[in-house]
């Protein structure tokens, strides 16, 4: 055996998937040398990150109270653009930026505006009910959640990796002033 067809074959090593005369001579090899026995450890290393850190559990599928507080206050406390930079594009975002305001502008307008023009048809919107109209901050953040399997099928081991998508969908509602 010789680094290469030991390295070649170190997964199926870790794994016990060698036949009794390779395991020994995989064996007899590691046992006498440093690098392949360094690579063994680095790998054992790998594999016990991707087991620990990607299945670790996902955090909770809501926005905490301080992080909807914080928003809530930058929201109200937000200064306005000087002028002139009105038109400026969006730090990280580029090119895509406004056109996605644009498009969430639309998204909101058309599930909003069949309630408020169906109660101006049907008699108005007092001024009472206008006061009483608080501002909302709609919040949607997706994160990946990587999961990490090894499964043996037969003489194969076979690992992959599958990724669920977590959502976080939130309205937060500004106190009426």
């Amino acid at each position: 055996m010789n680094c290469r067809r030991f390295q070649n074959r170190m997964q199926e090593y870790e794994e016990g998937g060698l036949s009794p005369a390779w395991r020994r001579a995989a064996d007899e090899h590691v046992a006498g040398c440093n690098c392949c026995r360094e690579a063994l450890r680095r790998h054992r290393q790998l594999a016990q990150f991707l087991s620990e850190g990607l299945g670790q559990t996902a955090a909770p599928h809501h926005l905490s109270a301080d992080v909807r507080q914080r928003i809530l206050a930058a929201a109200e406390h937000r200064p306005a653009l000087p002028e002139g930079r009105a038109g400026e594009r969006v730090k990280g975002w580029g090119w895509f930026g406004w056109p996605l305001a644009f498009g969430i502008g639309l998204v909101l307008t058309a599930l909003l505006a069949p309630g408020f023009f169906s109660r101006l048809l049907s008699g108005g919107v007092s001024r009472t009910q206008s006061a009483q109209i608080r501002p909302a901050i709609s919040i949607r953040v997706s994160y990946p959640v990587p999961s990490y399997t090894f499964r043996r099928e037969g003489d194969l081991v076979v690992d992959s990796i599958t990724v669920k998508t977590n959502m976080v969908d939130e309205t937060l509602w500004a106190s009426g002033k």
